[in-house]
């Protein structure tokens, strides 16, 4: 599960790559990281220590990992975009949780609108919190927090 996790879980991180690095800040209105791990996964070092080593793509997705310390020193939301992030605490993949937020941008955890979900990593795309987020992070107005959510 360790590399799978890491190859199929690193889209945010290259979103925010494509920001930074590929002009993306000129092009992109919005960036909305769904779970994913902004500032590494202890899933993907105990990967690379249980197996010894892992795919590059998890070993940058450790904590402290040189891509994640790179990417993470200064600013980590760039002007152009605006950016949201979405997690769960019961994710159990992206750990700890609060590795899915980026300073400078929304935050919204599944939590703190369904007090008693338990919503897993896997789960996130279809979670009512993150459907009703979408909605409103998506619309060309500023992103806000949803008020609609139906848990």
């Amino acid at each position: 599960m360790g590399s799978e996790m890491c190859i199929r879980d690193r889209g945010g991180v290259v979103a925010r790559l494509w920001v930074r690095d590929e002009g993306g800040a000129a092009v992109a209105r919005r960036v909305v990281s769904i779970g994913s791990p902004q500032h590494g996964t202890d899933v993907a070092a105990l990967a690379a220590e249980v197996a010894g080593s892992c795919p590059t793509a998890c070993e940058q997705l450790a904590p402290d990992s040189d891509l994640l310390r790179a990417l993470n020193a200064g600013d980590e939301t760039p002007a152009g975009p605006a950016w949201v992030t979405l997690r769960s605490t019961s994710d159990r993949v992206v750990t700890p949780t609060e590795s899915s937020r980026l300073d400078g941008g929304l935050d919204l955890v599944v939590q703190e609108f369904c007090p008693t979900a338990t919503t897993s990593h896997g789960d996130l795309p279809g979670d009512p919190v993150v459907l009703a987020a979408l909605r409103t992070t998506l619309l060309p107005a500023q992103p806000r927090i949803p008020q609609d959510v139906r848990c």
